[in-house]
């Protein structure tokens, strides 16, 4: 007998509940969403069609930074940044390449591709607008600290390019500033609210703590997700809401 799709639902959220608060499975979490997936824009479109609120997904608690114009983007206007081993290159002043750091100044969309050794994707703005981030094939992997690290912003999206490859790997210990600090203790870790959506994959290999944290809300809205990690797999302090998304976690 197929089990009624609330008892899934239910399923999915403690699965997801005992990952965000340090439970850690001895088997794989493995779920996919049994509504069709999100069609995020790889062009300028509207995503009316396939928006769908997060606010039901709460079950009336407080509404989620989720806004339709989060998944629409425009090819054209957006700055690209090339990845290219030990360094990178990106024909704006909101971007700052020192080494194999690549800082992201300002709000706007940002198209990367390429691989990054001994690196780190770092976004610092004080823009209240949102940093749009299309991932479109990257391998970067951190020294001593989370490859993906947003430091400061309003809201972030990822968003997995259709077809793409991603992945994030950090290393096993991290080097922190002072003895006072202990973050960011993720391979891909935010300050900000984060959104991660698209048609694309993403594979995070986190060998130091937790695979994906957020300190605000983290909303997975698409794409298929995989996170290998020695602590826990997600983690949303505000919230963690998982819709349209097909998501392995090993924790």
């Amino acid at each position: 007998m197929k089990t009624p799709p609330i008892v899934f639902t239910l399923f999915l959220a403690f699965a997801l509940f005992l990952s965000a608060c340090g439970a850690s499975p001895s088997a794989p979490v493995t779920a996919v969403e049994e509504t069709a997936a999100l069609n995020t824009p790889t062009e300028s479109a509207s995503a009316a069609a396939s928006f769908a609120s997060a606010d039901s997904a709460q079950a009336g608690s407080s509404p989620s930074h989720e806004e339709e114009s989060d998944y629409a983007w425009d090819s054209s206007s957006a700055v690209s940044i090339t990845l290219n081993g030990t360094s990178a290159a990106a024909d704006s002043d909101s971007v700052q390449v020192n080494g194999g750091v690549v800082k992201i100044t300002s709000a706007g969309t940002y198209l990367l591709s390429g691989a990054l050794s001994a690196g780190q994707i770092l976004v610092e703005t004080a823009d209240e607008d949102p940093v749009r981030l299309v991932l479109n094939g990257i391998q970067v992997t951190g020294a001593e600290s989370s490859p993906f690290f947003i430091a400061k912003a309003k809201k972030v999206i990822v968003i997995l390019a259709e077809g793409s490859q991603n992945t994030l790997t950090d290393s096993a210990s991290y080097v922190f500033a002072s003895a006072e600090e202990d973050e960011p203790n993720a391979a891909l870790f935010s300050k900000a609210d984060l959104t991660i959506a698209g048609s694309g994959a993403l594979t995070v290999n986190a060998q130091y703590n937790d695979g994906i944290a957020s300190k605000d809300g983290l909303l997975l809205a698409g794409g298929t997700l995989t996170v290998n990690a020695v602590d826990d797999g997600l983690r949303g302090k505000d919230y963690l809401i998982a819709k349209n998304v097909t998501l392995t976690v090993n924790a």
